[in-house]
């Protein structure tokens, strides 16, 4: 998995890229289709934010979470973040169940053909 961090309106220091990068390197154990991750930190009136952002399965997910410090507002995100994807892990996997699920028409000719009519 890729990251990419930046900063808005200002620099990245180092310990908050080992912060994020620590954070979210357990995704890709999780989520192994996740490629590209894009962290966009920043302040704005004593309020830091941390936004993440990524396409997941075709479908672009973007999340912010707002603290008092950027390890607040990253564990915010953080927590949003895997919260969608596990929604869309989930609609994924539940359309793949629903298109293997037989109906009753598809089997009812084997369902005659078991009968004994005579």
């Amino acid at each position: 998995m890729q990251l990419n961090i930046s900063g808005h309106n200002s620099s990245v220091k180092a310990a908050v890229k080992e912060l994020i990068e620590a954070q979210l390197k357990k995704l890709s154990l999780r989520f192994a289709s996740l490629n590209i991750v894009n962290v966009i930190t920043g302040k704005k009136h004593n309020e830091y934010s941390v936004e993440i952002s990524a396409t997941f399965e075709e479908l672009d997910i973007s999340v912010t979470g707002k603290g008092e410090s950027t390890q607040k507002a990253l564990r915010k995100a953080n927590e949003r973040f895997i919260r969608a994807l596990d929604s869309r892990k989930g609609v994924l996997i539940s359309k793949r169940q629903s298109s293997h699920a037989v109906n009753e028409d598809s089997i009812a000719h084997e369902k005659i053909q078991e009968m004994k009519l005579a």
